[in-house]
Protein backbone atom coordinates (compact mmCIF):
# COMPACT_ATOMS: atom_id res chain seq x y z
CA UNK A 1 0.00 0.00 0.00
CA UNK A 2 1.53 3.31 -1.33
CA UNK A 3 1.17 6.45 1.02
CA UNK A 4 0.71 10.01 -0.46
CA UNK A 5 2.37 12.64 -0.06
CA UNK A 6 0.07 14.10 3.08
CA UNK A 7 -0.10 11.09 4.81
CA UNK A 8 4.15 10.65 4.51
CA UNK A 9 4.14 14.23 5.88
CA UNK A 10 1.86 13.22 8.93
CA UNK A 11 4.08 10.39 9.82
CA UNK A 12 7.41 12.44 9.60
CA UNK A 13 5.04 14.85 12.34
CA UNK A 14 3.82 11.57 14.26
CA UNK A 15 7.43 10.49 14.41
CA UNK A 16 9.10 13.46 15.28
CA UNK A 17 11.36 12.82 12.06
CA UNK A 18 13.41 9.89 14.24
CA UNK A 19 15.35 8.67 11.56
CA UNK A 20 15.51 5.11 13.16
CA UNK A 21 12.60 4.02 11.32
CA UNK A 22 14.16 4.87 7.64
CA UNK A 23 14.99 1.27 6.36
CA UNK A 24 18.55 -0.04 5.57
CA UNK A 25 20.32 -0.03 2.62
CA UNK A 26 19.70 2.42 -0.91
CA UNK A 27 15.96 1.68 -0.94
CA UNK A 28 12.50 3.50 0.62
CA UNK A 29 11.52 0.23 1.91
CA UNK A 30 12.35 -3.14 3.49
CA UNK A 31 11.59 -6.56 2.19
CA UNK A 32 9.08 -7.78 5.03
CA UNK A 33 8.50 -11.58 2.88
CA UNK A 34 8.43 -13.42 0.08
CA UNK A 35 5.76 -15.79 -0.56
CA UNK A 36 5.15 -18.22 -2.93
CA UNK A 37 2.28 -17.15 -5.52
CA UNK A 38 0.16 -19.90 -6.92
CA UNK A 39 1.98 -19.80 -10.34
CA UNK A 40 5.40 -21.25 -8.50
CA UNK A 41 6.85 -17.28 -8.76
CA UNK A 42 8.32 -15.60 -5.63
CA UNK A 43 6.18 -12.17 -5.05
CA UNK A 44 8.30 -10.07 -2.68
CA UNK A 45 6.12 -8.04 0.05
CA UNK A 46 7.85 -4.71 1.47
CA UNK A 47 7.19 -2.21 4.22
CA UNK A 48 7.57 1.61 2.91
CA UNK A 49 9.60 4.00 4.68
CA UNK A 50 7.08 5.88 7.12
CA UNK A 51 8.03 9.11 5.19
CA UNK A 52 8.21 7.79 1.54
CA UNK A 53 4.88 8.84 -0.15
CA UNK A 54 3.88 9.36 -4.48
CA UNK A 55 2.10 12.09 -5.82
CA UNK A 56 0.10 11.48 -9.31
CA UNK A 57 0.05 14.74 -11.65
CA UNK A 58 -1.87 13.89 -14.26
CA UNK A 59 -0.71 10.50 -16.20
CA UNK A 60 2.51 10.22 -14.21
CA UNK A 61 3.29 9.09 -10.44
CA UNK A 62 5.95 11.04 -8.72
CA UNK A 63 8.07 10.01 -5.56
CA UNK A 64 8.20 12.13 -2.05
CA UNK A 65 10.33 12.42 0.43
CA UNK A 66 8.91 14.04 3.64
CA UNK A 67 12.24 13.73 5.52
CA UNK A 68 13.92 15.88 2.86
CA UNK A 69 10.51 17.48 1.82
CA UNK A 70 10.91 17.21 -1.79
CA UNK A 71 9.99 14.97 -4.71
CA UNK A 72 11.13 13.82 -7.79
CA UNK A 73 8.37 16.00 -9.96
CA UNK A 74 10.43 19.02 -8.48
CA UNK A 75 13.28 20.78 -11.02
CA UNK A 76 16.15 20.20 -8.45
CA UNK A 77 14.18 17.92 -6.28
CA UNK A 78 15.95 13.57 -5.87
CA UNK A 79 15.78 11.56 -8.26
CA UNK A 80 13.88 7.87 -8.35
CA UNK A 81 11.92 8.26 -5.47
CA UNK A 82 9.05 7.15 -8.00
CA UNK A 83 11.58 3.86 -8.12
CA UNK A 84 11.57 4.13 -4.09
CA UNK A 85 15.75 4.57 -4.52
CA UNK A 86 16.25 6.37 -1.88
CA UNK A 87 17.16 10.42 -1.81
CA UNK A 88 18.94 10.79 1.42
CA UNK A 89 21.78 9.21 2.82
CA UNK A 90 19.91 7.92 5.97
CA UNK A 91 21.02 4.03 7.24
CA UNK A 92 22.60 3.21 3.98
CA UNK A 93 24.36 0.21 5.69
CA UNK A 94 28.07 -0.27 6.50
CA UNK A 95 28.86 -1.92 3.80
CA UNK A 96 27.91 1.04 1.48
CA UNK A 97 29.26 3.38 3.41
CA UNK A 98 32.73 1.40 3.97
CA UNK A 99 33.00 1.81 0.06
CA UNK A 100 32.17 5.10 -0.29
CA UNK A 101 34.91 6.28 2.17
CA UNK A 102 37.38 4.45 0.61
CA UNK A 103 36.67 6.39 -2.67
CA UNK A 104 36.82 9.86 -1.44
Amino acid sequence: MSRNVMDADSNHIHHGGDLSVVPTGLYCYRISEIVMQEDGMPRMKIQTCPYWGRRQIEDETYGYCAHLRAGDWEEDGPLLLHDMVKGCDINMGDDLLDRVEETH
